[in-house]
């Protein structure tokens, strides 16, 4: 599968958290505008979307599994429902999963397939926004 067909039909697609908790289903995916990377998707839980970062391989996947549980992903920030990502809305959602650089946490830790992605976003990458495909 290219990444442009798993771009395509991910949405709608049912998302999972760790020990196959279910989450929701994905109604967004959101790609850095410089690299045109998918960075992250919009899940819907209950009547709202939360966005959650994640990486080209894991969308890949049917259902999409996320390193995330429920918690963590209904306590993101609000980033609304918008079409863009603005910088302070990375910079938010970065701080809020653990993935900025600063974190004692190691940002690898969930995304060991070395892409672009969940756990690989440098502040360089953090200079522009993601726009939803």
């Amino acid at each position: 599968m290219t990444e442009g067909m798993a771009q395509e039909s991910v949405v709608g697609r049912r998302v999972l958290g760790p020990h196959d908790q279910e989450l929701g289903v994905v109604t967004r995916v959101y790609r850095d505008e410089a690299t045109g990377y998918p960075e992250w998707i919009a899940v819907r839980v209950g009547k709202r979307d939360h966005v959650l970062p994640v990486g080209p391989t894991q969308l890949g996947t049917d259902p999409v599994v996320v390193a995330f549980d429920a918690e963590a992903v209904t306590s993101a920030p609000d980033v609304g429902s918008q079409e863009h990502l603005s910088v302070d809305d990375h910079h938010r959602l970065v701080t809020h999963y653990g993935l900025d650089r600063t974190n004692p946490v190691d940002p690898g830790a969930f995304d060991r397939s070395g892409e672009p992605g969940a756990g690989h976003l440098p502040s360089e990458r953090l200079e522009h926004g993601s726009t939803a495909d």
